[in-house]
């Protein structure tokens, strides 16, 4: 696994000019797995650009559903993806990267790994598109604080915590953390950006949890 030495953008930029270890690790470690990795590099590649669903999956890597399965399947045996349901319901399965150096390596190298060679993508353009990446890590550490604080008794206890999405007339609904437990329920909202108003965010949640089928006694 690649080491960082000093500030991560001097870092990476270095990385990248010198075409240096980074560029490869990726491909290693999926050839220590497998013995063809083009189309699971594809997979991996969609996954980490947001597409979560088996449909935005298949279509990014051009391959049909039941050929996609088997991938998947030895995908999260490997231990590269995780799947999740919904919470509540019985939604259907979307998957993520189970390492944040993954998805920073399927989202930034692999797709560019041309370019780079040619000196034409650089930190410069990572750091660009960095904060959206960095979306879906601070939802983990959220995610993190949440179990911090229901193990302390500041939050009430849960026995089910995961993400929650579900459709509605309006339109596609999702709640980015759902903890779910006797009378009680917990809701988390994660957002990486500048100018948060935490009382919106608070009001939106609330809105949300009147849709749901929470238990009796829930907020």
């Amino acid at each position: 696994m690649v080491k960082i030495k000093g500030p991560f953008w001097e870092f990476l930029e270095g990385e990248l000019e010198e075409r240096a270890f980074l560029l490869d690790e990726g491909d290693f470690l999926l050839r220590y797995e497998f013995a063809e990795v083009s189309t699971y590099r594809l997979i991996l590649e969609a996954v980490a650009s947001g597409r979560t669903t088996l449909a935005e999956i298949k279509d990014y890597a051009g391959m049909r559903g039941t050929d996609l399965t088997p991938y998947l399947r030895n995908l999260a045996a490997a231990g590269f993806i995780k799947r999740a349901r919904p919470v509540l319901g019985r939604g259907r399965y979307r998957y993520y990267l189970s390492d944040f150096f993954l998805s920073f390596w399927f989202r930034f190298i692999s797709p560019n790994l041309a370019p780079i060679e040619e000196g034409l993508y650089t930190a410069e353009d990572i750091r660009r598109e960095y904060d959206a990446y960095l979306g879906r890590v601070f939802e983990q550490i959220a995610r993190e604080v949440v179990v911090r604080e229901i193990r302390a008794g500041r939050l009430p206890r849960v026995q089910r915590l995961g993400p929650q999405w579900w459709a509605t007339r309006r339109g596609a609904r999702e709640v980015d953390l759902l903890g779910v437990g006797r009378g009680a329920a917990v809701l988390a909202e994660a957002k990486w950006s500048d100018g948060v108003d935490a009382e919106e965010i608070a009001e939106g949640l609330l809105e949300r949890a009147a849709e749901l089928p929470l238990p009796d006694g829930s907020p």
